[in-house]
């Protein structure tokens, strides 16, 4: 939610999908740039939250293995 969030603050600016980077301020430029760059590691993050997830709870599922 966190990712979302950071990358609907960057669009509303104006950047990434609302206009070309060629006509925004270098101000603008800044904080999108800034917005982009925390927003990633909280996307891997994220995704590394839920497969570890996935990975703990397919052997509660499965049960023990008597082979």
């Amino acid at each position: 939610m966190i990712t979302f969030a950071l990358l609907t603050v960057v669009v509303l600016h104006g950047g990434a999908g609302a206009d070309h980077l060629f006509y925004l301020s270098p101000d603008l430029l800044a904080s999108i740039f800034e917005y982009t760059k925390i927003s990633q590691p909280i996307a891997v993050a994220a995704s590394v939250f839920g497969k570890s997830s996935i990975a703990i709870l397919l052997p509660r599922l499965i049960g023990p293995n008597n082979f």
